[in-house]
């Protein structure tokens, strides 16, 4: 909730700030002497006077967010694809490396400690037994990690694809909110016909459309509305006493949890926007 407090006020407090600030120094009282730049709505056209209110005032700022924007961007994408993926599986797999490694190095040395107190004719016997040995107590230790490894692998492997879903949705994100303002402001700096940008000029005008379509139709917020739609008030009500709540169907829905059973938690859904 703080989050989307801050960036409420980031989003509506931005622009108001800009738009406010111009139309404040509109209706200032033109002197002869004055080193601020006027928007002059109006006065021409019903918009901005000319090129340098249009920079000033709308461009300008527009072209510093793209910026700023693209370069989040790319500091995203390179996060995922050189940072958390490599940094996962490096790590992992270097984990596992040195956890062999010194448990190995431990056998070897307390092998080695039998074999140098052990007599000279009893030294290779000892030291294939001890061996021995180590590897036979590796390999009783293996099912024992082995769960515990799997484990992390999932949930590593969970975490991986979590990531990705949320750089395809940045990507997207991109492409519909940056590219149309990218080429609306190079419309504006190279001129021409105005019908070469009406496609252009049409995806900002549909932008919270688009932006619906990337962000409102994933997989996990269509199952949870999917979910939240199908459910029956009147079975729920009647069935609030055993703790599970069922769909119009009578089947118990995805996202609710068996309270008969104390073992059995419910997994919050995921999302990744």
């Amino acid at each position: 909730m703080i989050r989307l407090r801050f960036y409420s006020a980031y989003a509506w407090g931005g622009p108001l700030i800009v738009a406010g600030l111009a139309a404040f120094l509109d209706h200032l009282p033109e002197t002869p002497g004055q080193t601020f730049l006027r928007p002059r709505f109006g006065e021409k056209q019903c918009w901005f006077y000319g090129d340098m209110e249009i920079l000033a005032y709308f461009f300008g700022p527009i072209g510093i967010l793209l910026a700023i924007n693209l370069l989040f961007f790319a500091a995203t994408a390179h996060e995922l694809t050189c940072g958390l993926w490599k940094g996962e599986f490096v790590k992992s797999t270097t984990e596992s490396c040195s956890r062999e490694s010194r448990r190995a190095d431990l056998y070897t040395k307390a092998a080695r400690r039998s074999w140098a107190r052990s007599s000279r004719s009893d030294m290779r016997r000892n030291y294939d037994n001890s061996m021995m040995q180590a590897r036979g107590a590796q390999l009783m230790l293996l099912p024992l990690h082995l769960p515990a490894l799997v484990r992390l692998a999932q949930r590593r492997q969970r975490r991986l694809d979590s990531w990705a879903a949320l750089g395809k949705v940045c990507l997207k994100l991109v492409i519909v909110m940056g590219v149309p303002w990218i080429f609306d402001v190079l419309s504006w700096m190279a001129g021409g016909p105005d019908f070469l940008w009406y496609v252009t000029d049409l995806c900002n005008a549909a932008q919270g459309v688009l932006i619906f379509l990337v962000v409102g139709c994933q997989p996990q917020v269509r199952a949870a509305l999917k979910r939240l739609w199908s459910r029956n008030p009147r079975a729920n009500s009647n069935r609030q006493g055993n703790g599970l709540s069922t769909t119009s169907h009578g089947m118990p829905s995805m996202g609710d949890s068996f309270t008969q059973n104390p073992s059995t938690k419910s997994a919050p859904l995921e999302t990744i926007c």
